[in-house]
């Protein structure tokens, strides 16, 4: 009669665990399907820097840009051959309220002579073709049409932050993990994501990266700032000229020529 009972005993031990396997797996992969750190607004205008944390859904969007900068006209760059029906492209640059960020302008061969004619402080309306992979690693987007001035001014040019009683984020310098310095910004890179793959050099809450260079009284050194989603709207305020807090939270050695890893000085480190 023993046999029975141990049986059903085993029997329930492996449905159990088979359960626990199957539970885990669905708690993972629902952690893995995060929303969108930023929503794009598609009736304001584009800062192209939050494209990168945007999710899928912004390809194809139909966005305004506002021009504070347009680069010459390219039948192509570099290995950016133009798909079919598109005569130019230029690299422009549009202008928002959190910002301004570089996009990879396709021009339609129905717009190659009114293209010349685009000046800075007018809006255009664009569709996004792609999140990154453009010229210099810029989100790509097909020129629609042109819709007139921008009613928002541009923004100042910025500004060379002083260097007086900052901190250097040098390799082998006085930082160390969890230590908060002030990084007086020179110039920051473009936002991109993390490798969906967990890796030792990012912390758990880390979805994006960008470069950041930050100016000292002997030079200029570049870490790569982390954050979570949460953190994506404070990350488009980076701009050369602020001074912002930071926390080291990987320290590379100066042989290694890795950059050192740092977030947000947030109350919890954690986040």
């Amino acid at each position: 009669m023993r046999f029975p009972i141990i049986i059903f005993f085993l029997l329930g031990v492996l449905t159990g665990c088979e359960r626990s396997v199957r539970e885990r797996r669905s708690a993972e992969s629902e952690s893995t399907e995060r929303p969108a750190a930023i929503e794009i607004d598609r009736d304001s205008p584009i800062d192209p820097r939050a494209l990168p944390m945007a999710d899928e859904s912004a390809v194809g969007a139909i966005v305004l840009c506002d021009l504070s900068y347009i680069g010459e006209a390219q039948p192509r760059r570099a290995q950016h051959a133009l798909p079919a029906g598109f005569i130019e492209r230029r690299l422009v640059r549009c202008y928002a309220p959190t910002g301004e960020g570089d996009l990879d302008l396709l021009i339609p061969e129905a717009f190659h002579i009114a293209s010349g004619e685009l000046e800075e402080g007018e809006r255009i309306r664009v569709k996004i073709r792609s999140l990154n992979g453009g010229f210099e690693g810029a989100p790509v987007a097909d020129l629609l049409t042109a819709v007139g001035q921008s009613p928002i001014e541009p923004p100042p040019p910025p500004e060379i932050a002083p260097i007086a009683a900052r901190d250097s984020f040098a390799p082998g310098g006085p930082l160390r993990v969890d230590s908060i310095g002030k990084c007086a910004i020179a110039w920051h890179g473009r936002f991109r994501r993390t490798p969906a793959r967990r890796s030792p050099r990012y912390p758990h809450f880390a979805r994006f990266s960008v470069d950041v260079a930050c100016r000292s009284a002997d030079s200029e050194d570049i870490v790569e700032l982390v954050f979570a989603e949460e953190h994506a709207i404070a990350a488009l305020g980076l701009r050369r000229g602020r001074i912002v807090d930071l926390r080291m939270l990987r320290v590379e050695p100066p042989s290694s020529g890795a950059t050192s890893v740092v977030g947000f000085a947030v109350r919890d480190a954690s986040q």
